[in-house]
């Protein structure tokens, strides 16, 4: 029987394959240690790149010197402060358990409604950091940090939360807090003052060749190095997408695979990696890096093995109703190169990822870089049509009027009365 009626009666899943991501593992063990900068730990990246699953993983690999709580801000009903803050402490003290944690010593929970602010940081707390003993940190693993914004916006949380937390961050040095962030919301990371701060947070990127081949040793694979090679080109190491390549593979895993298996399993593959690379189309884009991917996806549609640069993609946009100057036009390429979407530089630019060159090659459209613009030209050609059509109609009508003037004066010129001639004889 548990100790206390929040204590688990299941365990976790079964981790997923993973590889790689020891820069942020470390970067977390550092902010941990290191009590100099009491913010918030802030993680960003795009969709499917892993974000959720670097948490999750890390629950499962971090040493007994921290204590970490995954919360998944997706799963909780915020239905008011109160439900927050008891399923704050309810998820502490199943990752106290799991971390073999006696957690009847704590502060007993007989009534919910008793969970305050007050109650978390003058009793549950102090109690929570005699029993990991000052060696040890807790850390609290907040994933999907929008939904806090969201709440907060839609008043189900009070404007002060964020302020709360950073308080208990404060006051509490064995206490750490990492939130993860999706790269289309990056804009709002500044809502999330006082408790982040800009100098501490930790960008994605994709996967390294070599975390790639670990990934797809995930699988029980025994991948040739020049397929590996083949899978990394094709994915650029999105997490997400290399995944997708192992699980299609895992049906010959009893073979070595080779560039073959690999080249057999790729429009499967590129199937369903569409939503993904649809995803960061429509979502992760400004309508300036749309024109630049479109214009590179055209250049290499005429001519794949084009030289790319800068100056070809501002000729190119000069010859559609979008055109770019040269700043623009850089501006633009520094910030998908940023982006992990190309690589090289301005004199020298390249697709990531050649099923994202696919993708793009495919379905990049100027009428869908901005629909607003795309309508206001279909409007201005159905006015320019009815101008034209309107002129046609007048120019028939001043010829009409022309030709009967025509025909009435004719008939006048006959009508009129025969003069009579005088003939002289001489």
């Amino acid at each position: 029987m548990n100790e206390n009626q929040l204590e688990p009666d299941i365990q976790p899943e079964p981790p997923k394959p993973f590889a790689g991501r020891d820069d942020i593992f470390a970067r977390i063990q550092q902010y941990l240690v290191d009590p100099s900068d009491r913010h918030a730990l802030l993680i960003i990246g795009r969709d499917a790149m892993g974000k959720s699953h670097i948490l999750q993983h890390y629950v499962e690999v971090v040493d007994n010197s921290v204590i970490p709580c995954y919360l998944p801000l997706t799963d909780v009903t915020f239905s008011s402060e109160n439900a927050w803050l008891t399923h704050l402490i309810e998820q502490t003290n199943i990752a106290l358990s799991y971390s073999n944690f006696t957690i009847s010593r704590l502060p007993q929970i007989t009534d919910t409604e008793a969970i305050t602010r007050q109650w978390i940081t003058s009793e549950y707390l102090p109690e929570v950091n005699k029993l990991i003993r000052s060696h040890r940190r807790l850390v609290w693993l907040m994933d999907d940090a929008e939904q806090l914004l969201d709440v907060i916006q839609s008043k189900k949380l009070p404007d002060d939360t964020l302020s709360f937390l950073y308080e208990v961050l404060q006051t509490h040095l064995q206490l750490g807090i990492v939130l993860t962030l999706n790269e289309d919301n990056e804009s709002r990371s500044s809502q999330l003052a006082p408790l982040v701060s800009t100098s501490l947070f930790h960008r994605l990127h994709p996967l390294s060749l070599d975390e790639t081949s670990t990934l797809l040793e995930q699988f029980g694979l025994t991948v040739e190095p020049s397929a590996i090679e083949q899978i990394f080109v094709l994915t650029d190491g999105h997490p997400l997408i290399v995944q997708y390549m192992g699980d299609e593979l895992q049906s010959i895993r009893h073979m070595t695979i080779t560039e073959a298996h690999v080249e057999d399993m790729t429009n499967e593959v590129y199937q369903q990696s569409y939503d993904t690379y649809r995803n960061i189309w429509q979502k992760s884009l400004s309508q300036t890096e749309r024109l630049i991917l479109t214009a590179i996806s055209g250049l290499l549609y005429d001519d794949p093995l084009i030289d790319l640069n800068a100056q070809r993609v501002e000729s190119w946009l000069l010859e559609t109703d979008h055109p770019l100057d040269k700043t623009a036009v850089n501006a633009a390429i520094r910030g998908l190169d940023f982006r992990d979407l190309i690589a090289g530089s301005i004199s020298n630019i390249s697709i990531r990822g050649e099923l994202f060159q696919r993708w793009l090659i495919e379905h990049a459209r100027m009428d869908e870089v901005n629909p607003t613009v795309a309508k206001s030209n279909a409007v201005d050609d159905s006015l320019v049509l009815s101008r034209n059509g309107l002129l046609i109609i007048i120019s028939i009508i001043i010829f009409t009027i022309m030709i009967v003037a025509l025909l009435q004066q004719s008939n006048q010129s006959t009508s009129l009365p025969l003069q009579p001639t005088v003939t002289l004889e001489q």
